[in-house]
């Protein structure tokens, strides 16, 4: 999964704006704790996966060490890396309301689905059932 706060389309150092309503690079509002959340039953039950803090710019240079603002890819996954199987998640952020706090621009979520069987298929294990039995 991935998030960030940074899809201004301006220059890195607000040199130029860009052309979007951001008026340049948006780099405020990411500080703080993230906490990120599976359920797996529909939001009765919330597990955390991990929590993630964003304290401070440690780098002012593209590329270089952490850039809070930045869009941040994480992998997740079960203690022994095998996949995590949700029907949902949740990203707890720091700091919310109006004048203040937190502001993704953008959250990712990556994943493989898990694929059910459907009814034409279950009516075709059937089907064949009942024939393989009519040959006997």
């Amino acid at each position: 999964m991935a998030w960030g706060r940074d899809n201004g389309s301006g220059a890195f150092d607000d040199s130029s704006p860009g052309g979007d309503c951001c008026g340049g690079q948006v780099d405020d509002r990411f500080a703080g704790l993230y906490t990120l959340q599976f359920t797996a039953n529909g939001g009765t039950d919330w597990t955390t996966v991990g929590t993630l803090d964003y304290g401070a710019n440690d780098d002012v240079v593209p590329g270089g060490d952490f850039t809070g603002y930045f869009r941040h890819e994480y992998g997740v996954s079960t203690d022994s890396g095998g996949p995590i199987v949700a029907n949902g998640i949740r990203l707890l952020v720091p700091g919310i309301g109006l004048g203040g706090g937190t502001d993704i621009d953008e959250i990712e979520v990556y994943g493989s689905v898990i694929p059910e069987p459907s009814s034409a298929v279950l009516l075709g294990l059937g089907v064949l059932g009942f024939l393989l039995r009519r040959r006997r």
